[in-house]
């Protein structure tokens, strides 16, 4: 694993890097003065050819008054589905989630990594919703999550294959949680490694648009 041409696999950060890659919520607290001041850190983690490069980024602290913030934000441990959908429904006031969004849980074993790392897909996809300025563009926290989160081939978030959307059209489409006469279709989706897990979503994303999570449980497009 490197990071900014340090290698960092037996450092904290390597640790951190490989928790983000299983799905567990792990930021970075570091030293000021010093050569890390700033945030997201970028691990590049270097992979055989089979599994392939992976990209994590993680959030960074070094003063106390954000650290503290931070701490008093974190959401409390998550031990079940329901619990999950409670917490998503109150806390992510910037997604609209469908009535039948958590149904496809039901009846899966929990898992507290896959459960952590919906979570924060959920959180990125909320802030995500509102990273945008009065004119409607995008703002510099909003190209950076688009940057990191949704552009490349590891992105956690990714639109579906044109097979997938052909083979799968209507699997992809979802009644309008606030027009139910009409359909809306998310072939967007964020990855969870857990029981190859997805959360489905509108797209694009715009300026004042709802963003609605319409699906989370095993991926649609299987075979």
């Amino acid at each position: 694993m490197e990071c900014g041409g340090e290698i960092v696999t037996d450092d904290a950060l390597g640790e951190a890097a490989y928790r983000v890659a299983l799905g567990v919520e792990c930021d970075i607290v570091s030293f000021s003065p010093s050569d890390w001041t700033h945030s997201p850190l970028e691990v590049h983690w270097r992979r055989d050819a089979k599994f392939g490069d992976e990209y994590l980024a993680l959030d960074n602290f070094w003063e106390e008054a954000d650290l503290i913030e931070r701490l008093r934000r974190a959401a409390p441990p998550i031990k079940s589905w329901s619990q999950l959908q409670n917490a998503a429904v109150e806390r992510l006031s910037n997604l609209v989630f469908g009535p039948e969004c958590f149904r496809p849980l039901q009846g899966l074993p929990f898992s507290n990594a896959g459960a952590t790392r919906i979570r924060r897909l959920l959180g990125i996809l909320d802030q995500f919703a509102v990273s945008f300025k009065t004119d409607g563009s995008r703002s510099a926290e909003g190209h950076r999550l688009y940057q990191t989160y949704f552009m490349g081939d590891r992105a956690p978030f990714s639109d579906s294959s044109v097979s997938e959307k052909r083979n799968f059209a209507k699997e992809l489409q979802f009644r309008h949680p606030e027009a139910p006469d009409e359909m809306i279709s998310c072939t967007w989706h964020g990855k969870v490694r857990y029981m190859t897990m997805r959360i489905h979503f509108s797209w694009p994303v715009r300026a004042g648009r709802p963003v609605y999570v319409m699906y989370i449980g095993q991926k649609i497009t299987r075979r």
